[in-house]
């Protein structure tokens, strides 16, 4: 009886350390709260604040697993050093309290986009092999289908918020990147067989993962950072998706020779990369939700990241409710994101014919001017750094507009013998993009509403619905026009979009 009394006086207290009561039975009760908070787990800073003292991590304190936790599961969280004493280094990958693991997720979430990125970019400048008789036998206009009917698959960006909050990141992540690889896959067997229509049915399933984990690489920067970190991490997700067009471009020519003219070949190597997206994917779905650790302590950080500041989560009110906030720069800046995406990824699509055909360069050579665009996205990441205020980057975009709109009055010129022209171009569009593919995610949070609920995942949805239905309507007009007028109708087309935006 004594035993049981001192049993009921110690429950409570543990209950507020998230320890079990069995572990009272074998060594009494200890309590790891720290500097007042209400447990264990609450005592650990998030991601988005630090508290004054954190309590001692060599030991995790017992807390209800989930059920279908598996005891070595739950032995390996608790587990923090080796037989040998030495620190276990997992537990600063695996423990979402750690720096390490934001930071690590994080890297992984920038590995999302180079694969597919170089896979669209290559299949974009094997334009010429794909159209000509010996392989799919197609028109610009129809090869223009194939990436402007996948680009409006970001038409259901709207419903991903939902779908995202619904499975989590870590279902989310990995149901994508497999279904990205699988589509790859299927687009470059298609190719091989020549089978059109089923090359677009895999494109539309490829941009489907594509957007999904884009939506989810967006939701998890702002998830995990805020201020000048958000601004070092949309820079470092631009740096990451346009190394993978960089190399695309500058590897396209030399594939093409190696692969002897045969692009399905050659495109194998960009479904490789895009496994290795797919891999990443998988490791951060294990991080985020396939630990006992991750599925205990994620609820809790982010419940007081909701309670406490904004971070991306989307607001219980539904999409519709969130539009009705929105602001007029919010959809201003919306948007300018639909007209910049609509402007750079459709002529990126056909640059490479552009400077074969009307401005007289080799394949050898033409992946070093195209590369010269994106290059200068690996800098993105420093124009938050140069920039710091909401005037500056307004004023900033000003100028970036005008820049990119010169960028495509040099190649309306076309002349084979001032291919320095087309350079320069090239270079004002790729600085300019860089910047404006930065500062407009970064402006959009400023623009939301300051009251009542976070509608940011809403604000990112429809950033994406304007850039996939601006994708695909320019794609469509860029092919119609060149085969009608020729490229520098296309051209014109762009700079106009430009100038709107």
């Amino acid at each position: 009886g004594r035993r049981r009394n001192l049993d009921a006086a110690a429950a409570p207290r543990a209950r507020r350390g998230g320890m079990l009561a069995s572990d009272q039975r074998r060594g009494g009760v200890e309590d790891q709260s720290d500097n007042g908070s209400d447990g264990g787990l609450l005592g650990y800073t998030s991601f988005q604040r630090h508290s004054s003292r954190a309590p001692d991590e060599s030991r995790l304190p017992d807390i209800d697993w989930p059920p279908g936790s598996s005891s070595r599961l739950v032995r390996m969280a608790r587990a923090t050093r080796t037989s040998t004493g030495l620190p276990n280094v997992s537990k600063y990958i695996i423990d979402p309290r750690r720096a390490v693991h934001k930071y690590f997720v994080f890297f992984l979430a920038c590995l999302f986009i180079p694969g597919p990125y170089f896979h669209d970019t290559m299949l974009g400048a094997y334009k010429a092999q794909i159209c000509e008789p010996s392989s799919l036998d197609i028109s610009s206009t129809t090869f223009a289908w194939l990436f402007g009917l996948p680009a409006a698959m970001g038409a259901f960006s709207g419903p991903m918020a939902s779908v995202i909050s619904r499975w989590g990141d870590a279902r989310s992540s990995f149901y994508a990147g497999g279904l990205t690889f699988l589509a790859s896959v299927g687009v470059v067997v298609s190719l091989e067989h020549r089978a059109y229509m089923w090359m677009l049915v895999f494109r539309l399933l490829f941009w489907l993962g594509l957007y999904l984990l884009m939506a989810l690489q967006t939701c998890v920067a702002y998830k995990l950072f805020a201020g000048p970190g958000l601004t070092m991490a949309v820079g470092c997700i631009i740096v990451a998706c346009r190394f993978g067009g960089v190399t695309g471009y500058m590897l396209s020519g030399w594939l093409l020779k190696v692969s002897k003219k045969q692009a399905a070949s050659a495109l194998w190597v960009s479904v490789v990369l895009v496994g290795v997206a797919a891999f990443a994917a998988s490791l951060f779905a294990c991080l985020r939700g396939g630990t006992a650790t991750a599925r205990t302590v994620l609820p809790l950080l982010e419940q007081r990241s909701r309670d406490g500041s904004v971070t991306g989560e989307g607001s219980s009110a539904g999409l519709i409710s969130d539009m009705r906030r929105f602001t007029r720069c919010t959809w201003i800046v919306i948007i300018q994101i639909g007209l910049l995406y609509s402007a750079v990824f459709p002529f990126e699509t056909i640059e490479t014919d552009i400077l074969e055909r009307e401005w007289g360069l080799s394949i050898n050579y033409v992946g070093w001017f195209t590369s010269l665009g994106t290059a200068f996205g690996v800098v993105a990441w420093s124009w938050g750094l140069c920039i710091r205020t909401t005037r500056g980057l307004l004023r900033c975009s000003f100028v970036a507009w005008l820049s990119i709109m010169c960028g495509f009055v040099l190649l309306m010129v076309r002349d084979s013998h001032r291919q320095r022209l087309a350079l320069l171009g090239i270079a004002l569009f790729g600085i300019s993009y860089s910047f404006l593919s930065t500062a407009l995610w970064i402006l959009l949070p400023d623009m939301l509403p300051k009251t009542g609920e976070d509608c940011s995942s809403s604000a990112v949805s429809m950033s994406y619905v304007a850039m996939s239905m601006g994708m695909f309507l320019s794609n469509l007009m860029a092919g119609a026009l060149k085969d009608l007028f020729g490229y520098g109708a296309s051209l014109v087309w762009f700079f106009l979009l430009t100038v709107l935006g």
